[in-house]
C-alpha cells in the first residue's frame, strides 16, 4: 500500500508541475480563428479615421479610394477642412471618368500603409452622389 501512495504522490507531482507549462502554451479560443477573418482584420485595423490624420490635406491627396466591398471606384482630387484644419469632405474623381463626388469625411477611414481610403459606402451609392460643380 505505501508504494501505491508514492506512485500516486508522484503522478499528482508531475501532473501539478506540467499544467502550468501547458497552460503557457495552449491556443486560446480567440487566436483559433478563420485566418481570413485575422487576416482581413489586419488590412482594416489600420484605417483609422480621417479626423485622426494629420495635415489631411497633402497626407490623403494621392489616395485611392475603395467602396465599402473593396472596389476601386477613383482616386482623391481634393480635401476639404474646416477652419481647425481638420477633413470635412473629399472630392473623389471616379474612375468610370464620369464625374467628380464629394464625399463626407465621416464616410471615409484611412490606411496609411497602402494610401487607401475606404468608404462606408457602397459603389451604387457613390455613383448615385451629385457632381462637385467646379466654380
Amino acid at each position: 500500500m505505501n508504494r501505491t501512495h508514492i506512485a500516486i504522490a508522484a503522478m499528482l507531482a508531475g501532473a501539478l508541475t506540467a499544467a502550468p507549462a501547458l497552460a503557457q502554451t495552449g491556443t486560446t479560443p480567440s487566436s483559433q480563428g478563420n485566418p481570413m477573418q485575422s487576416s482581413m482584420s489586419s488590412k482594416t485595423g489600420s484605417a483609422v479615421s480621417l479626423s485622426a490624420v494629420s495635415n489631411p490635406a497633402t497626407t490623403i491627396a494621392n489616395a485611392a479610394v475603395d467602396d465599402s466591398t473593396g472596389q476601386q471606384v477613383g482616386q482623391v482630387q481634393k480635401v476639404k477642412t474646416n477652419s481647425k484644419g481638420k477633413p470635412t469632405a473629399v472630392e473623389v474623381s471616379l474612375t468610370s471618368g464620369a464625374k467628380t463626388v464629394s464625399i463626407r469625411a465621416s464616410k471615409l477611414k484611412f490606411d496609411q500603409s497602402s494610401n487607401l481610403l475606404k468608404a462606408d459606402m457602397s459603389y451604387s451609392q457613390i455613383q448615385a452622389l451629385p457632381a462637385v460643380q467646379n466654380p
